[in-house]
């Protein structure tokens, strides 16, 4: 807080029209505008928002006075006189003084003083009684027939106005009318055009669908017979693998079967050598009916066992056949 016994400081307010930091500080940054340069160090620089519409007489009045325009009356750098109607510059009277104990630097006639505004007030408002004045001599010096004569030519260019706008709105309408025409004419061809381009375009995208799609269908059909041809070619070979499997099965059952009848026979003879060299002499004869009726029993075990053996192969050769039969029935229905 600044005390009260000490005196005001002084600010000044340096306002720079269209002035932009992209250029600025383009020219800075290359050792240009030294005065600037010590502005910028020295005090507090920034950029401002603006008013709407972006006019400067109306913008920097606004600033001087911190009003906007609907309260300070400024909205350009001319305004209509209220007497003679024409465009002129703005009077004094309506540029206002800035707010009090504010002191800008600016131009000197944009800011007047309050006894030049007084003074310019009072010379507005003789300046407008004279201006009436003479309106009313003017008024009054115009006589009657004068007055017809220009109400009679005002209504003859009225008519000849209203005539020629007439005959230039009919052939604008015409113009418009054919220009719509030859638009509409030329909307009809394009959409003709694009038409027909559009269905030769889809007929040629079915046409290569269809073709895509045979290819497709023909690839298909040829990848499922190939499949179907691994699939019996893989049927085939498990078969096989299989059937060799069940002929090393009958094989190893067959020869641990002959092992055991080897083995079998084998503890026989033992036993019958063993029995021999027990026996006398006398049961010679036992011993050869024995030796006898088990070379008989031993026979017809062995044509038991081949009759067996034979009715097994039959039955394996009739179940191999009715597989092949069942493959066979199964690639016709293919």
């Amino acid at each position: 807080m600044t005390p009260k016994n000490s005196p005001p400081k002084k600010v000044l307010l340096v306002g720079w029209d269209s002035a932009d930091w992209k250029i600025i500080n383009e020219l800075l940054a290359e050792g240009e505008m030294n005065g600037v340069r010590s502005l910028m160090d020295n005090g507090i620089h920034g950029e401002l928002s603006t008013l709407q519409p972006q006019v400067a007489p109306m913008q920097w009045t606004s600033i001087a006075t911190g009003k906007t325009a609907n309260h300070h009356g400024v909205h350009g750098t001319t305004e209509i006189d209220p007497v003679s109607r024409p465009t002129g510059p703005i009077a004094t009277s309506k540029q206002p003084a800035p707010p009090s104990g504010t002191r800008i630097a600016s131009k000197p006639n944009n800011v007047p003083s309050p006894d030049s505004a007084r003074i310019a007030k009072k010379r507005s408002a003789e300046a407008q009684l004279e201006a009436f004045r003479k309106m009313a001599r003017e008024q009054r010096a115009i006589s009657t027939a004068e007055k017809a004569r220009r109400k009679k030519a005002e209504l003859a260019a009225a008519a000849e106005l209203a005539e020629l706008s007439r005959q230039k709105r009919e052939t604008q309408e015409a113009q418009q009318k054919i220009a719509a025409q030859q638009t509409q004419r030329e909307v009809i061809e394009r959409r003709s055009k694009e038409e027909a381009e559009q269905k030769q375009r889809n007929e040629q995208q079915r046409q290569r669908s269809l073709e895509e799609q045979r290819r497709r269908d023909e690839i298909t059909r040829q990848q499922q017979q190939e499949a179907q041809r691994r699939q019996e070619a893989e049927r085939k070979r498990i078969a096989e693998q299989q059937m060799q499997q069940e002929l090393a099965r009958r094989a190893q059952e067959e020869a641990r079967r002959r092992q055991q009848e080897d083995q079998q026979r084998r503890a026989r003879e033992e036993a019958q050598r063993r029995q021999q060299e027990q026996a006398q002499r006398q049961r010679a004869e036992e011993q050869r009916r024995a030796r006898e009726e088990a070379q008989r029993r031993q026979q017809e075990q062995a044509q038991r066992q081949q009759r067996e053996e034979q009715q097994r192969r039959a039955q394996e050769q009739a179940q191999r056949q009715q597989r092949e039969e069942q493959q066979r029935q199964r690639q016709r229905q293919r």
